[in-house]
């Protein structure tokens, strides 16, 4: 099992090398979020990696590719995921659910 500081030392490589040493880390009252940069509303918050333990946040944050945690992305409004192109308001999938 990797030990929590492992972890902060993945996080802390990971946020200097593509974010300017920024990682945003929160508890929240039954979970944790990871999100590289700093958050720039709700949906940044809402869409950040969780995980019922810091740990399994980490891991999923570390997982994921660099791109989607960029500010000024544009994010489906109902799941989360970063959107190409970005003049969309929801991805393809959650665009199909919506016609149903």
């Amino acid at each position: 099992m990797i030990e929590y500081d492992e972890y902060m030392t993945n996080l802390e490589r990971v946020a200097n090398e593509h974010f300017g040493g920024h990682v945003t880390i929160m508890k929240f009252t039954t979970n944790w979020r990871v999100w590289f940069g700093t958050p720039s509303d709700r949906g940044d918050i809402q869409a950040a990696p969780v995980g019922k333990t810091f740990q399994a946040a980490a891991e999923k944050a570390l997982a994921t590719d660099p791109a989607y945690f960029r500010t000024g992305s544009s994010r489906c409004e109902f799941c989360g995921v970063t959107l190409h192109p970005a003049d969309n308001y929801a991805c393809d999938q959650c665009r199909k659910s919506l016609l149903k």
